[in-house]
């Protein structure tokens, strides 16, 4: 199948196996070979949700090589169709907060950047060079990692861990060595 989207790689993901032919299972009550289906899934929602594409292969000549396909991903995410039979409650749904970009050839040469959410503003984290981007540059990017986290987490619980550990920063450095102690 085809992967173009988050939605479409997750469901690959998944996707029940069947194991025949060589692949039987031994049944441990009668001892005979069985043909069984086998799928992976999410067993609990967790409160953040890292997720990390596939980006290097081996080539047919044995060396790595890098898979530069775009896969589009969505800011918000419902993961209700790819949690385990046993548990289909409700998962709540996700904020993406994070996108990580691996910019090179190989995967043993390049340079890797982040953008960040701080509230509604998304940033480009370049190694000590932030800038603020549009929503439209993170959405186009070739992520290698997305973290999502539960919609409304950092609401709900009064989070704001740029204040709290920046916050000489925010009060123009009146206060810098408070972050050393």
């Amino acid at each position: 199948k085809s992967i173009h989207t988050l939605s479409d790689a997750l469901e690959n993901f998944t996707m029940d196996e069947t194991l025949d032919a060589d692949n039987k299972v031994t049944c441990t009550r009668c001892k005979a070979k069985r043909v069984v289906t086998k799928g992976l899934r999410l067993a609990t929602a967790p409160t953040m949700l890292v997720i990390n594409y596939k980006r290097f292969a081996y080539d047919m000549y044995g060396r790595m090589s890098r898979i530069a396909k775009n896969v589009s991903f969505p800011l918000r995410l419902v993961i209700k169709d790819f949690m385990s039979k046993a548990n289909r409650g409700k998962p709540p749904p996700y904020s993406l907060v994070a996108v990580l970009v691996h910019k090179g050839r190989s995967c043993d040469r390049g340079h890797y950047i982040a953008y960040v959410r701080k509230g509604k503003d998304w940033y480009l984290a370049n190694d000590e060079v932030v800038t603020k981007v549009d929503v439209s540059e993170v959405l186009s990017a070739q992520a290698y990692v997305l973290v999502y986290e539960v919609e409304g987490m950092k609401e709900k619980h009064n989070f704001d861990c740029y204040s709290r550990y920046h916050e000489s920063f925010d009060n123009k450095g009146d206060d810098v060595e408070s972050i050393e102690h």
